[in-house]
This record gives C-alpha cells, sequence and structure tokens, in this order.
C-alpha cells in the first residue's frame, strides 16, 4: 500500500510562522520538520506540502520547502525523532527530491485537505498521515474524514494525524496563557446537539453576539 504525508501550510503573515512550521529544537519539532521525520519514518512514496495565498509572490508551500531546504543540515538537532540520526543530510535531501510535491492553489484549510486528497488519488496513495499543530489535529481529523468520504473513498479508512510539537495560536507573547491543549474544546455530537454549539459557533464573528453570550455565562458561573 502506497503511503502519503500531508503537511498543511501556514500564514506567513503570522508572526509564529518560524516557530510553527520549523520551530525550535531539541524537541519543538513544527509542521515541516514532523513531515519529514514521518516521510523517512514510514518510508512514504509522497510528501506533499500544501498552502496556497502569496506572500512576496511565492505561496505559502513554496516558503515552507525553502525553510526546509536551507536547514536540512539542522535537522539532527531535534533530539525527539531519532529517524534523524539514521540518514545523513544528503540522503533526506534526494528522498525529498523524489517524493516531494507542493500544492499552491488552496485559499483555506479545507482546500489544502480537498487538493491534497486529488494529489494522493492521483498518485494511488491509500494510506496518508496529515500532519498540522496540536491545537488544529481535532479540526482537521474531523474535516480530512468528511472530505475523504467525498473526494477519495478509499483512503478514509487509514486516516492518521500526527500533531508537531508547536501550538500555532500561541501568535504573540500575550497568547501564552490561553494557547494550551487544555484550553482545545471538543465537543462529540450529543453534547454538542444539546448545547447548540454549532449555532454558537456561527455567531462568534458577531461581537454584540458574543458580549451576549459572555454575560449569560457570567450569570450561571456566579
Amino acid at each position: 500500500m502506497k503511503k502519503g504525508v500531508v503537511v498543511l501550510g501556514y500564514s506567513l503573515e503570522e508572526p509564529n510562522w518560524k516557530q510553527t512550521v520549523w520551530g525550535e529544537p531539541p524537541n519543538l519539532a513544527g509542521r515541516v520538520v514532523t513531515g519529514t521525520a514521518v516521510l523517512l519514518e514510514e518510508n512514504c512514496d509522497l510528501m506533499i506540502i500544501s498552502g496556497g495565498g502569496s506572500y512576496q509572490g511565492k505561496s505559502e508551500a513554496c516558503w515552507m520547502k525553502e525553510c526546509l531546504y536551507e536547514r536540512l543540515e539542522t535537522l539532527k538537532e531535534f533530539q525527539i525523532y531519532k529517524v534523524f540520526r539514521k540518514f545523513t543530510t544528503r540522503e533526506i535531501k534526494k528522498r525529498l527530491y523524489t517524493t516531494l510535491r507542493l500544492e499552491e492553489k488552496s485559499k483555506n484549510a479545507t482546500e489544502k485537505i480537498i487538493n491534497s486528497l486529488h494529489i494522493l488519488r492521483e498518485a494511488g496513495v491509500k494510506k496518508m498521515t496529515i500532519i498540522t499543530s496540536p491545537d488544529h489535529t481535532p479540526w482537521t481529523f474531523r474535516e480530512t474524514f468528511i472530505q475523504s468520504r467525498k473526494y477519495y473513498p478509499e483512503v478514509s479508512a487509514y486516516i492518521f494525524v500526527t500533531a508537531s510539537m508547536t501550538l500555532y495560536s500561541e501568535r504573540t507573547p500575550e497568547d501564552k496563557e490561553i494557547a494550551k491543549m487544555e484550553n482545545v474544546v471538543i465537543a462529540e455530537p450529543p453534547i454538542a446537539k444539546t448545547l447548540n454549539l454549532a449555532r454558537v459557533m456561527n455567531v462568534l464573528g458577531n461581537p454584540e453576539a458574543v458580549a451576549e453570550i459572555d454575560k449569560l455565562l457570567r450569570k450561571f458561573e456566579q
């Protein structure tokens, strides 16, 4: 069975782009570092970096690829992934050269998944590992499962999500207190139905609605 790894892109406009994409040795591995580790560990046939948009004339995926290639020699500094010590930099570069593809047309996270599924299907890959930040993994698995059932059912039974070690939600130092896995809320259907969470999520962009919800919560928290 052919295997593929998909690394979800991240906006260049975010202040924590480098931390999210690359990370910080020895243990805080970012998305492309984790994706490369999976590529080598699982001996994947295909690696996709997915991300469109445009920043200084280049896509998210292109910037992430350049970030990876510029720092290949320092991958061994990420001690959390022992697989890097099994390959020389030249061997890793050769592996990337034969397996890496960029998906550069997507405009949002859902399109990154859909477009990557199309590439995987064309390549005959039927087992996929998708890489994103830990605080993005619950949504990512949900969305990948939904979209794979629509566009590539054969892969839906073999979806794996692997988290990098850096939180994308920690965009600024002020976010440090809230950017924690403990603050990631997961609501399964029975709970979501009881609380009408889908309706709540639909109004979160409305400041007046958010203020009213906050007022109601404070009333019952007292």
